[in-house]
């Protein structure tokens, strides 16, 4: 009697079948990840800035005078934050007084990759610190949660 070892040529080709599956889904799901993990970085820029916002306009009844003009310095002189440009270039920070209670603030995105650079993500707030309202250009599913 003669015993043989080892694995079919159909047996392995359905394991290397089964784990190039796995693997393209795998890739997939960690590029959401990823991308998710760079714009949240981008989201609590945004929120401490509004939190810092919030307080100057608590303790002065006004908004800075420039923040519209030169957001970015206002955060950094004003506020003491610097905000970063890893994935959001200087430029690239916006804000707007849509009157005297309410505020928004707004990064373009860069260099996270296809399908979300180019798109911005807006944060709205009262001066009250009230709730605030994540909107933008972002696909939904890299949208923060209100």
């Amino acid at each position: 009697m003669k015993t043989t070892r080892g694995f079919t040529l159909i047996e392995v080709m359905i394991v290397v079948a089964i784990i190039g599956i796995l693997a393209t889904i795998g890739i997939t799901v960690y590029d959401q990840y990823t991308k998710k993990t760079k714009v949240s970085e981008l989201a609590d820029a945004l929120g401490a800035a509004m939190t810092a916002a919030q307080s100057h306009h608590s303790d002065t009844a006004t908004w800075p005078a420039d923040i519209s003009d030169n957001f970015y310095a206002v955060c950094q002189n004003t506020f003491g934050i610097t905000l970063p440009t890893t994935y959001c270039v200087q430029a690239a920070w916006d804000c707007a007084v849509a009157d005297a209670n309410t505020l928004s603030l707004q990064s373009t995105i860069s260099n996270i990759g296809p399908g979300i650079d180019g798109t911005t993500l807006t944060l709205t707030s009262g001066a009250d610190g009230g709730s605030r309202i994540w909107s933008g250009t972002i696909p939904i599913k890299y949208m923060p949660k209100n």
